[in-house]
Order: structure tokens, then C-alpha cells, then sequence
């Protein structure tokens, strides 16, 4: 056993007799006969792991709220207990040339009945003259140490002693029989810190921002304290403002990314914190500066930040996409249970002049192949199944049916007969016909999500439907025929694209996984026209989109579009 341990025994086993002699008698009263008073020093936050199980331990607490940080920026500001912090019940903190003072009152009527002043060594508080004559009864006792400044019933901490400060209380019931009473005091800072943290679902490089009061008195300038209630109270505010510095973003699992301000700010216990806002000086998000863009803290409900709390202020940066909602309305992220609001989406809105959007699920869990085999070979001559269909010649490829006079939309190519040929056997409408594959998976694809608006009807998407949605990755600088027959890339911002997904809980899968379309596309091999039916798949990469021909026979993953 340790000699410190050793003795913190030695010193529990012989303070009954010392404090009994520190006691006196009150003949009318009753008897307070061997108080011994243990002290323990908490760390902030440590009241989260103090007298609670850990299944009964509370939920940290969070209050959510979202601020438009302006072009189609947004942040979800949320504050919550410091999981970081470890809780130090270290009898260490005890200074040993340090006075402490013990206030008692009576529990019921916060009658102020003494005060006795000592010191704490090895885990024990330990009286310096003759203690307190009190009947018995249910007391309030309250320990602090020299940094609590006193005047009669109020304890005050300034922000210089913000640090040292440590004030506890509890509440015992005194009797008057003859035992050893142990009474025991969980010391804590009067103060509380907060740090800032940024996340988002795209890596971003440092910044910094300054944390300051909304006005010039809006944040306590000391922590108050009315002993005989245990109440903390407010006072006289002031100006604050603290600066703090992220650095490189860094992974946060497979989707976020994220970056702690190097900063740990004090703040006096019953700060509003909707009396703070955060200013950002420099940085950029989305590919957007936001130095200078001010985000301020304001809760749904009141919130204050409590003594010893240890808190992040979190501020997860979200982009300003369009979303098809589970009511049948369109509404930016704010109004998604994602971004504040009540409402489930079901769809990416990728183009709101067209009223299309993108399912946020693939409408099989497996790729599927375009239509039934007996289409793959027709003779020497291509017989076409659409009637928009692209036969690459020179200088004529893909392009022209993503962005050309060859392009037609997937809704009609699933839906409209009149864009069958007669090659198609069965029903013209390919999104009714079983043997069409894609095109019927797609038409009845149903979301996952329960669907209360008007009748939707899903469709297979076109190379110029999915163009609309490369665009919202800013495409750009495209070339038609790349690499080999009937390539088209763009390059494209795809970060931002799997924001668009990421921040809903949904996925867009990127690399050597394609997407069917509805397109038919007819190849040059050798010089001539191929003989087997082939569709247009989309990649997503990093840096650029791909759309490029496939087989019929070979299988891609069908995402269902959507005319709203």
C-alpha cells in the first residue's frame, strides 16, 4: 500500500476522536458526536460519473439548431457535455498552505446556523478551532476554498481564479446517537469550459474564428452563488471574446470529417448561451470563404451552461440542397429531421426548374441487367429498341444524347410507348413490361421511407437526367470521345455531390460501379455499327464522370428518378 493511502486510513480511523473534541454538546438540543468529513476533487464534467451508476448516469444534453451561414451554407450548432474530459478524483488538488471554509444550514429552512474554517489534507477536511454546537437535524453543509470569495449568504469566483476555485455541498441528516457520521463533499470548479468543434461531410483546411458575447454586457463576469439555497444566480455582465484555431480537417469514420479549436474557454456557470456567437476570421467551406461569417448560438429552449460543466459547441457545416420530402413537398435541409426540421426526404431534388430528383436508394439491392437476352443479338443489322437512340460515327458520340439533340428524357423512355420501337415485344411501355429489367425495377421502385404526398411515378434516367445531377457537382470542361469508342468525362466537384447524399443518411457509390441509364447506344467496332444492343452506364470518380456503353446482358445498379 502506497504511504499516502496508508496514512489517509490511519488519519479516517483516529479523526472521529479529534472532531469529537472540535463538536460541543448543546445539553437542549442534542448531540453531534464524530463527524468525519471526506472531500474528493472533481474534474469538470465529473458530475456526469458522480453518485450515478453507470446505467442510470444522465444523458448529456443537447440542444440542436440550425443557422444559415448564407450561400447556401448551413451549420447545425449543437452543445453537449465534453465526453473527452477524464474525471480526476485526485486528492491532490488539496493545497496544503490553502484555508477552507464549511457553512451549514439548516436543509428546510435555510436558517444559517456557523461556519468552521480548517483545511483538507489527505482526503479529509479537518476543523482548525472547536467546531459548531447544532441539534440534531437535517443540514446543508457547503465547503469551499479560499479562491470562493465570501459575503454573508453569496459566494462569488472571478474569472482570475476561475481555474482554483472549488466549492461542494451536500446534505446530511444529523442524529444524535453516538456514532461515527461520515460526511462527504465532492468539490468542483464554480465555473465551466467550452471548446468549439468543427464537422462536416467534406475535408476542409484550417481556419479560425473568434467565440464573443452577442453585446458588450451579455456574459456574467463572475460566478455567483447563494449558499443557503444552492442556487446560482446571475449578476452584472460583461464583454468576452476568445480566439480559437482549427486545423486540417481529419477523418471522422467513413463519411465526416472533423477539426477541435485549440482553445478551452471559461465561462462563469449560468451563461446563456444564447448569448454567445461564433465569428469565423478565416477559412472556407464548400469551396466558399466564410471569414467574417458570424454563427450564433440560439437554442430552441433556454439553455444555461452549468458549474464544473465541460461542453462543445459543435458546428457541423451542411450544404443548402433541395430535398423531395415524405409529405410530397420540397424543402431545403433545415427542414429535414437532418437539418432541424420534422420532415423524412426521399429524393436529391437535382434540377428545380425540371422538378427532377434522385432517389436516395438504388431500387435493387442487386445490379440488374438492362433487358431480357433475347435482345442481345439481332443478325448483321442493329435493330434499335428506343426510338431515341445514339449510332456513334465520327464525331457523333455519346455526347449528343447528354447534352445534344439526340437526348430524351428517361420519364418518357419509361413511361411513353410512342418511344418503343417495334422490336420491343410485349407492352411498349418498358416500365410496365417485366422483361425490360432496369426500366421495370426503376418504375416500381418505392421508397423506403412511408410516402404520404400525391402519386409519383419513378423512371429510369436518361444520360441527360443524370447530367443533371453531375451539374450540381460544378461539371465542367467535358471530352467526347476520351480513351476508347464512345467515352464522354466532365470533371466535376463530386466532394460536394456526396455531401448532397452524406448529410441524409444516404450514399452514392463512387468508382468502378456503374449506374444505368435509359439511353440505347450503338457502337463503332471496326468501322461499323455493332450488332448487339448497348446502353449508356454512368461512373462516379473523384475528380470526373464517366459515361460510357455497356452490353445489355451486362448488369449496372438502377437509382430511380423522378418527376415531381
Amino acid at each position: 500500500m502506497k504511504k499516502s493511502g496508508l496514512l489517509q486510513w490511519v488519519l479516517l480511523a483516529v479523526l472521529p476522536l479529534f472532531v469529537a473534541c472540535n463538536i460541543e454538546k448543546d445539553g437542549d438540543d442534542g448531540v453531534i458526536n464524530s463527524l468525519v468529513f471526506k472531500v474528493d476533487f472533481a474534474d469538470f464534467n465529473a458530475e456526469e460519473e458522480i453518485g450515478v451508476s453507470r446505467s442510470t448516469q444522465k444523458e448529456p444534453k443537447l440542444e440542436d439548431q440550425i443557422v444559415d451561414l448564407g450561400n447556401d451554407v448551413l451549420a447545425l450548432v449543437s452543445l453537449k457535455r465534453d465526453t473527452a474530459c477524464v474525471t480526476e478524483q485526485s486528492n491532490t488538488r488539496a493545497l496544503s498552505d490553502d484555508t477552507y471554509t464549511m457553512l451549514v444550514y439548516n436543509h428546510d429552512t435555510h436558517e444559517y446556523k456557523g461556519a468552521v474554517v480548517g483545511k483538507v489534507e489527505h482526503g479529509a477536511f479537518l476543523p482548525a478551532m472547536r467546531g459548531l454546537s447544532i441539534p440534531a437535524g437535517n443540514y446543508d453543509f457547503v465547503l469551499f476554498n479560499s479562491k470562493v470569495k465570501r459575503s454573508g449568504n453569496i459566494l462569488t469566483v472571478a474569472r482570475a481564479d476561475a481555474n482554483k476555485a472549488f466549492l461542494g455541498r451536500t446534505t446530511q441528516a444529523i442524529g444524535a446517537e453516538r456514532s461515527n457520521k461520515f460526511i462527504a463533499f465532492t468539490l468542483k470548479h464554480a465555473w465551466c469550459k467550452i471548446r468549439v468543434r468543427l464537422t462536416g461531410f467534406m475535408s476542409f483546411g484550417a481556419m479560425s474564428a473568434n467565440v464573443q458575447s452577442v453585446n458588450a454586457n451579455s456574459v456574467p463576469e463572475k460566478t455567483i452563488y447563494d449558499a443557503s439555497t444552492g442556487a446560482y444566480i446571475s449578476g452584472s455582465g460583461s464583454a468576452f471574446s476568445a480566439n480559437t484555431a482549427f486545423p486540417n480537417s481529419s477523418p471522422l469514420g467513413s463519411k465526416a470529417f472533423t477539426s477541435l479549436g485549440n482553445a478551452e474557454m471559461l465561462l462563469p456557470a449560468q451563461t446563456d448561451v444564447s448569448t454567445l456567437k461564433l465569428v469565423f476570421t478565416s477559412g472556407s467551406m464548400f469551396s466558399k470563404n466564410i471569414a467574417g461569417v458570424t454563427c450564433a448560438f440560439r437554442p430552441r429552449t433556454p439553455l444555461k451552461l452549468e458549474a464544473n460543466g465541460a461542453y462543445v459547441l459543435n458546428v457541423r457545416f451542411l450544404y443548402g440542397f433541395y430535398y423531395l420530402l415524405d409529405n410530397g413537398a420540397v424543402g431545403r435541409l433545415d427542414q429535414t429531421i437532418y437539418g432541424g426540421g420534422t420532415r423524412k426526404p426521399i429524393a436529391l431534388v437535382v434540377s428545380r426548374s425540371n422538378r427532377l430528383a434522385v432517389a436516395l436508394e438504388n431500387a435493387s439491392a442487386n445490379k440488374m441487367i438492362w433487358c431480357h437476352p433475347k435482345y442481345i443479338w439481332k443478325g448483321e443489322m442493329m435493330n434499335p429498341l428506343n426510338t431515341h437512340v445514339s449510332i456513334e460515327q465520327h464525331g457523333n458520340q455519346i455526347a449528343p444524347t447528354i447534352w445534344g439533340a439526340l437526348k430524351a428524357r428517361g420519364a418518357d423512355e419509361t413511361w411513353r410507348a410512342d418511344y418503343s420501337t417495334g422490336y420491343v415485344q410485349g407492352n411498349k411501355v418498358k416500365g410496365l413490361n417485366p422483361e425490360f429489367y432496369a426500366f421495370y425495377a426503376a418504375a416500381h421502385y418505392r421508397p423506403s421511407v412511408p410516402y404520404t404526398g400525391g402519386n409519383l411515378s419513378w423512371h429510369l434516367p436518361s444520360t441527360s437526367d443524370w447530367q443533371k445531377l453531375v451539374l450540381l457537382g460544378r461539371a465542367h470542361d467535358y471530352a467526347d470521345g476520351y480513351d476508347y469508342h464512345g467515352l464522354v468525362r466532365c470533371f466535376w466537384d463530386s466532394k460536394l455531390v456526396a455531401v448532397a447524399f452524406r448529410q441524409v443518411d444516404a450514399e452514392l457509390t463512387y468508382g468502378w460501379d456503374e449506374y444505368c441509364s435509359s439511353t440505347e447506344y450503338v457502337p463503332l467496332i471496326y468501322g461499323q455499327p455493332d450488332t448487339r444492343h448497348c446502353y449508356v452506364a454512368v461512373q462516379f470518380f473523384d475528380a470526373e464522370v464517366n459515361w460510357k456503353y455497356f452490353l445489355i446482358e451486362w448488369g449496372s445498379n438502377i437509382r430511380p428518378f423522378v418527376n415531381y
